[in-house]
């Protein structure tokens, strides 16, 4: 009787580290929002005002090692991509924070500092 209750032990033992082992197994990964990676292309801003139409028109982005110091006026976005054979951003990728573009410069300051930089 007691190597029975010995043996159901053990086991219910076993069965708790299994149970542990095995969930700890599919815990999900959080990433910390505030940490997000810079994209690696910079796009600086060259229209010929600061209007909205102009913001958003993609043209008005050409390829810049150079980012700006800090400001009012909007400078230029990092975007991931970076097209073969144009110094512009893809329209798509541009249109998808030309929002916040806008937004930053009504504000006179960057709605996200990892991706928009402003100027004088």
């Amino acid at each position: 009787m007691k190597k029975s209750k010995l043996v159901f032990g053990l086991a219910a033992l076993c069965l708790a580290f299994g149970l542990v082992f095995s969930m700890s197994a599919f815990k999900a990964t959080t990433e910390n929002p505030s940490q997000k990676k810079r994209a690696e292309h910079f796009y600086r801003y060259i229209g010929p005002d600061y209007s909205e139409s102009e913001i958003r028109d993609y043209t008005n982005y050409e390829k810049s090692d150079s980012p700006c110091e800090d400001g009012v006026n909007l400078c230029g976005v990092f975007l991931a991509s970076d097209p073969s054979g144009t110094d512009q951003p893809v329209q798509s990728e541009l249109d998808a924070v030309a929002n916040n573009l806008w937004t930053s410069q009504q504000n006179g300051s960057s709605v996200d500092s990892e991706t928009i930089l402003m100027r004088e």
